[in-house]
């Protein structure tokens, strides 16, 4: 890839992490209101709903960080998409959402072209690498 399609994946790394970061930060300052969309909309019983927030949080904050990070990039992209498979199913595509799961859907695509081409050379990995 030439230093221009490594700024344009930069980019992309970081533009696509913001609604990561913005979606980990919303369930992060209010769990409580993000506890009562996932037991109402997604049905999850009460019992399930405080591990999976916090596993969401993690993974959409832990995620987020690490692409726009440049590390392991192709393997957090590939577990985002996964992710994001049933959480669009779930939280969007039954309550007909559509612009909502249009929307993830161009995240998915997006994220999924990462996890084929990586990080670029504007990564950690990548500058980790050339030292070792």
């Amino acid at each position: 890839m030439d230093f221009l399609g490594d700024i344009e994946v930069l980019i992309g790394r970081i533009l696509i992490a913001v609604i990561f970061v913005w979606s980990g930060l919303h369930k992060l300052m209010d769990p409580g209101h993000t506890a009562q969309y996932m037991v109402s909309a997604g049905g999850f019983p009460p019992s399930m709903v405080f591990p999976l927030l916090w596993a969401s949080v993690a993974i959409e904050l832990g995620g987020a960080t690490l692409l726009i990070l440049g590390v392991g990039v192709r393997l957090v992209a590939f577990i985002l998409f996964l992710w994001m498979i049933p959480a669009t199913l779930m939280f969007h595509v039954r309550h007909h959402e559509t612009i909502e799961w249009m929307k993830n859907l161009c995240m998915m695509g997006g994220i999924l072209a990462l996890s084929a081409y990586g990080a670029g050379r504007f990564g950690l990995d990548r500058i980790w690498a050339r030292r070792g």
